[in-house]
């Protein structure tokens, strides 16, 4: 049997003799799975973090879409179809503008039995000190050109009789 310097001076769980293999992870082990632990749940947190961020901005744009949609669908039942700007406070942190303009085609040589409008549908938001966020939809509406002659007088085409306006029936 050999004898060694270290012999008898460590407990036996610790020092099992030479040949032996360690047993268990060294510190320097630990510490870089550690290591890599926290940089992975950082990473983790840190997508987490954006897909938030994201699914708030998706459902901010949806609802401004929608807003303007139905700005535009108001066009000709609660706001007139005619040339000027129309716009709402803040309804739950959403601002909207209504733009109805003229709009003559271009390329044709003879006079429209309709008017045109170009309507454009604006909505704004965002937080005072954040990025305002804007979401615009646009349309042509036509009407019935009030310039010609014979149009005020159109005829049911079942009675044959004039039209009457809704206050009339």
């Amino acid at each position: 049997m050999r004898y060694h310097w270290f012999q008898g001076r460590f407990p036996l769980s610790v020092y099992r003799g030479p040949g032996h293999a360690q047993s268990g992870f060294s510190l320097l082990e630990v510490v870089v799975a550690f290591t890599i632990l926290a940089l992975s749940l950082g990473l983790l947190i840190q997508i987490f973090s954006r897909a938030l961020n994201t699914t708030a901005l998706s459902r901010d744009y949806s609802r401004a879409a929608s807003l303007a949609q139905s700005r535009l669908d108001a066009v000709g039942i609660e706001m007139p179809l005619l040339p000027g700007s129309y716009g709402g406070g803040p309804e739950e942190g959403l601002s909207w503008q209504v733009v109805i303009q003229a709009y003559e085609p271009e390329g044709i040589a003879w006079e429209p039995a309709i008017d045109s409008y170009l309507v454009r549908s604006m909505v704004s938001w965002g937080e005072e000190g954040e990025k305002q966020r804007q979401i615009s939809l646009a349309t042509l509406r036509l009407a019935e050109s009030s310039g010609i002659p014979g149009l005020d007088s159109v005829k049911d085409p079942a009675t044959k009789a004039p039209a009457m306006d809704r206050d009339d029936r």
